[in-house]
């Protein structure tokens, strides 16, 4: 995951990937 984000579909990332929500991390 990334700082603010507590999506399950996103581990160890950086801000390139989505949350589970589909915005930006």
């Amino acid at each position: 995951s990334g700082n603010e984000v507590k999506s399950p579909r996103i581990e160890g990332s950086g801000p390139r990937l989505q949350d589970g929500k589909g915005h930006q991390a």
